[in-house]
Formats: C-alpha cells, structure tokens, sequence
C-alpha cells in the first residue's frame, strides 16, 4: 500500500515527557502519510503548506495571531518509499502546552472538513513552487536537489513535472487527502516540557496519556525503534 493509514501506530494517543526545569514546552502532532511515489504526494505537500508552511497559514493564524500561544507553529511531512508522516510543531508556555496540542488537532482535522480557499491555496502554492525553484539557484541547491533523487530512486525527470504537478492540485484534492489520512485516530500527540507546570490542563487532554521521565528515557531502546 502507498499509504500508512491502515497500519496506525501502535504507539499511546499522547505522550507526555516530563523535562523540569525547562523553559518552555514542545508540542507535536503527527499524522500518517502517503508513500514517495504515490499519486497523492502533491496534495500531500500542499495539505501540509496549507495546515502550517508559513506565517499565513492555519496554524499560525490560530496559536500565533489569534490566541498568542506561540512564536511560530509549523508543518512538514516527509515522505519515504514505504510511507510518510505529517509532524506538526510549536513551543510553548507550559501553562497552554495542552491547549496549543488541542488547538493543533482541531485544525488538523479542520481540513479534512474545510477545503482552502483559493486565496488560500494559490498563497501555499507560490510558496511551495518558488520554494522548489530557489533550490537551483546554487550549484550546491541544485547538486542537493539531484543528491536527493537519486537517494529515493526516484528519476531526474521527475523534477521537471514538479511545478506543474503542484499548481494542478485542487483545494477539494487537499480536502480529501487530509479526509481520509488525518482522521481522529491516527493522530499522535507528544508533549515535552515540565509537566507540573503544565497543570491539570495536560491531565484533561488525554487521561490516558503515557507519561515519561526525560531522564529516563532511553533513545536507544529497542522498544522505542520498533
């Protein structure tokens, strides 16, 4: 399959790492994506532009300017020959770490209900095609660019069907991909930070949360790299 939707994580729903004596807290909210090659992957890369790819776009426009929860939330997904993942991030104070995550669903999951505007999605197109161009400006951006091609396996011809491929998505592909990958049970929150700051606020956001010791926590582990 091109996508890893139907093989969801077998992690918790939300992890919660407890750092005290932080400064602030990390929020991520992961969602599944589709394969490199799959005929999604465009409208993929622009559900992603649109959810968090710039100052303008939802996540910032929510946590940022709306509420002032955040410096800056962002989104990127990263796609691999057997399937992808969509991470969405902020920091913030400990005190709003619970809100910041709650709001970073809701708007995940608002897509999949609420296509783009044009405006909207002409804005994250723009974005992504000058983005894709301003890597050839350099002999070392454009020996990156092939670099990484070859790495994927993926044909140097690709690369001249990319702009095209992008400014072809509708704002109802968006919609759908979002849809059918970004449901409320393959959604994976992480929250890193002081936990006691956090408050019962982090407790009402998943009460079944699994909660970790950062000096515990063994990146090594087997467990944690299966």
């Amino acid at each position: 399959s091109d996508v890893c939707s139907s093989d969801l994580p077998r992690t918790p729903a939300t992890v919660l790492v407890n750092l005290p004596g932080a400064g602030q807290s990390g929020v991520v909210v992961t969602a599944p994506e589709v394969a490199l090659d799959s005929p999604e992957r465009r409208a993929a890369q622009l559900a992603t532009a649109v959810l968090g790819g710039g100052y303008s776009t939802r996540l910032n426009a929510e946590l940022r300017i709306r509420r002032g929860l955040t410096y800056g939330a962002s989104a990127a997904n990263e796609l691999q020959p057997s399937g992808g993942v969509m991470r969405a991030a902020a920091q913030t104070k400990h005190a709003s770490a619970a809100e910041v995550a709650q709001v970073s669903r809701d708007e995940i999951l608002r897509l999949g209900r609420e296509a783009p505007a044009e405006a909207e999605l002409a804005a994250r197109k723009a974005a992504l095609v000058g983005g894709f161009g301003r890597s050839f400006d350099t002999t070392a951006g454009l020996a990156g660019v092939v670099l990484g091609q070859v790495e994927r396996g993926r044909p140097l011809a690709e690369l001249a069907r990319t702009a095209p491929e992008i400014e072809a998505v509708t704002a109802e592909q968006v919609r759908e991909h979002a849809a059918r990958h970004w449901t409320p049970e393959s959604l994976r929150t992480v929250i890193v930070g002081d936990l006691a700051a956090g408050g019962d606020a982090l407790k009402a956001l998943d009460p079944k949360a699994l909660r970790l010791q950062a000096a515990e926590l063994d990146l090594e582990s087997p467990t944690l790299r299966r």
